[in-house]
Order: structure tokens, then sequence, then C-alpha cells
């Protein structure tokens, strides 16, 4: 009976023993998964930020770009209005 009550108690220790471990294997392997999302994330996000900054970047150019256009505009318009009030002074 002792006999019988000892070789239990090693299965049990044996079956509690293997749980653990399979309980410690996924724990490994969720920690691999969470990793790997956290890294996708990541990516997504400092991809998400360089297309903003690129886009920020080409509206002020563009912005500028502009802003030079009609600056230009202007003083062509200014210098030709000049122009013309010289021209009815004479």
């Amino acid at each position: 009976m002792a006999n019988s009550i000892k070789q239990t108690e090693e299965r049990v220790a044996e079956v509690k023993r293997r749980a653990e471990e399979a309980v410690s294997d996924v724990k490994r392997q969720a920690v691999v998964e969470l990793q790997k999302a956290v890294r996708a994330a990541e990516e997504k996000a400092n991809e998400a930020v360089a297309n903003a900054h690129a886009r920020m970047e080409k509206a002020v150019l563009d912005a500028r770009r502009q802003a030079t256009e009609e600056t230009l505009a202007l003083t062509n318009q200014q210098t030709d209005s000049s122009e013309v009030s010289i021209l009815n002074f004479n």
C-alpha cells in the first residue's frame, strides 16, 4: 500500500512538473509574440510619423514657393504701375 501511495505521489509530481513546464513554454511564447507585436506597432508608428513629417515639409515648401511667387507678382505689378505713372507724366 505504501508503495502504491508513493507511486501515485511520484506520478502527481511528474504531472505537476510537466504542467508547470507547459505553462512556462506558453508564457515564453506569449512574450515572444508580444515582442513581435510591439516591434510591428513601433515600426508602423515610426512610418506614420515619417509620413506626417514628409507631408508637413512638403506643405512648408509649397507655402514658401507660393509666398515667393506672390511676392514676385506684387513686385512686378508695382514696377509695372510705376512705369505707367512715369510715362503718364511725360
